[in-house]
């Protein structure tokens, strides 16, 4: 059979695309094609645009090429490679951005359980030079940061980038991101002058030995903040002190220095707390059994709060009232939308307390060793109560549409009462406007309790009119150290 003739036109179109479209569409295509956040952390560099489209054809690549925007973003050392190897990546997309502002993310945190390089002199001067190499090329474009992040073994291998962050500075830096996997209590302290970076917003730390300078117009611009390895509440309240503006913040909480921790909550003002006005999301972990985190919260004033997290870990047994939660909600008066309390040594008595201060909440999580049975009451209305049309009666969490059971125990016909209470056409969700519920719209638990919940046909029917049963792991204390391996994404 001969093959049927094709139009000139159609014919130029399937050989040469670009030959048709214009070069702004064509740009724009190539822009679209630049890898997202998770393809460029888990993919190799090799496999992904621009560098792919280089290699199609003469125009591709001339226009590649012509694009600095295409070279404004650099994710190396995934998948275990070595640091002096991708030192030729680094000069490609330093060149190739011409003059354009550039974000640089390196992950050499390599894996080397089986045989700590740190403790191995040899291997550790090799990986040090590797990294010296590579962090110098970097620091050949340092103005042009946008973002910088880097994931070493060490805090050692960053010393010629803390020297140059503050002897030369980086003016169009606006996020800082050091993590680093050996986190031993050991060595100076690093104390960092950012006043050269003017643009900075953001900073996050895995590391404990980075301090700011106490003074430092910057700092007062500083809207996120994550301490994700925080040797003390006196540490932390460093931070927070130079940081009025923040509207973010994260604190894991880890103790090495006992012995100061009398003196440390003695000379707090609690008479004084820090007012953070600005600050919306709020994430405190508290990983030693030799601090209370209820100490920061006290010295906290957060009006503006939306979104609360507190994890402890079951880490401290109070044999007094924990009421460090309900004091702060009764002095800030935020509308939060989010809380989750995990961990704590707070009664169900006053973990409702909490919750009648919310109106406004959507989303809640709940982890404790004790049973919620109470708490999952008070979640609901009885039938009885419900024919009551009492004028001040206002429902515990009108607006709730998640609930996180996964770290607690509870009973699974209280949970089918509450799906059932909150549910479209229920007598509940059915009052006036004014005391109206909105409907669950999702419930997270463990793999054996949510089997266990499908199984009950009250639940089951609510799943097939759209209730969403998600399954999470359980909060282990392992598991939270160690994650995210990638701290910072």
């Amino acid at each position: 059979m001969s093959r049927p003739s094709v139009p000139a036109w159609d014919e130029q179109l399937t050989i040469s695309p670009c030959k048709i479209l214009p070069t702004e569409v064509v740009a724009g295509i190539f822009e679209y094609c630049l890898p997202s956040g998770p393809e460029r952390l888990d993919v190799p560099l090799q496999r992904l645009a621009p560098l792919t489209l280089t290699w199609v054809c003469k125009s591709w690549r001339n226009l590649c090429l012509s694009l600095p925007t295409l070279w404004t973003e650099l994710a190396i050392g995934h998948n275990g490679s070595i640091p002096e190897e991708d030192v030729h990546l680094l000069e490609l997309w330093i060149v190739r951005s011409g003059y354009l502002p550039i974000s640089l993310r390196f992950n050499y945190e390599i894996d080397d359980e089986l045989r700590p390089v740190l403790f191995n002199q040899e291997e550790h001067q090799k990986y040090q030079l590797n990294m010296q190499k590579l962090l110098s090329t970097a620091l050949e474009c340092i103005e042009r940061w946008s973002t910088f992040e880097i994931h070493a073994l060490d805090i050692s291998v960053l010393d010629q980038i803390f020297l140059a962050i503050v002897t030369r500075g980086s003016p169009w830096l606006k996020d800082l991101s050091f993590s680093t996997k050996y986190l031993g209590f050991f060595g100076d302290v690093y104390v960092i002058d950012f006043s050269l970076c003017p643009s900075l917003r953001s900073i996050r730390l895995r590391s404990p030995m980075i301090s700011p300078v106490s003074e430092s117009d910057v700092m007062q611009n500083m809207t996120r903040l994550e301490l994700r390895f925080c040797s003390s509440v006196e540490d932390c309240l460093h931070w927070i002190n130079i940081c009025p503006a923040l509207e973010e913040l994260i604190v894991r909480l880890f103790c090495s220095n006992v012995d100061a921790l009398a003196d440390e909550f003695q000379h707090l003002p609690f008479h004084n707390p820090r007012c953070l006005q600005r600050l919306k999301y709020l994430e405190v972990h508290n990983f030693s059994s030799e601090v209370d985190v209820g100490g920061l919260l006290d010295v906290l004033d957060t009006p503006a709060l939306d979104s609360l997290t507190i994890n402890m870990y079951d880490m401290i047994e109070s044999w007094t009232r924990w009421t460090h939660l309900l004091d702060l909600l009764r002095r800030s008066e935020p509308s939060l939308e989010t809380l989750n309390i995990l961990g704590t040594p707070m009664t169900m008595e006053d973990t409702v307390q909490c919750l009648q201060l919310l109106p406004n909440l959507k989303k809640l999580g709940v982890g404790t060793r004790s049973n919620t049975d109470m708490l999952l009451k008070a979640l609901f209305e009885t039938p009885e109560s419900a024919k009551q049309d009492v004028p001040e009666f206002a429902p515990l969490c009108p607006i709730l549409n998640l609930l996180d059971l996964v770290n607690c125990s509870w009973s699974t016909d209280l949970l089918a009462s509450i799906v059932s209470s909150r549910s479209i056409g229920s007598d509940f969700a059915m009052r006036p406007k004014t005391r109206s519920v909105s409907t669950l719209s999702e419930i997270r638990l463990d793999h054996d309790n949510a089997q266990r919940a499908r199984q009950h046909p009250v639940i089951m029917s609510h799943v097939l009119e759209g209730l969403k049963i998600v399954e999470c792991e359980t909060n282990l204390l392992i598991l939270s150290f160690a994650s995210p391996d990638v701290v910072f994404v």
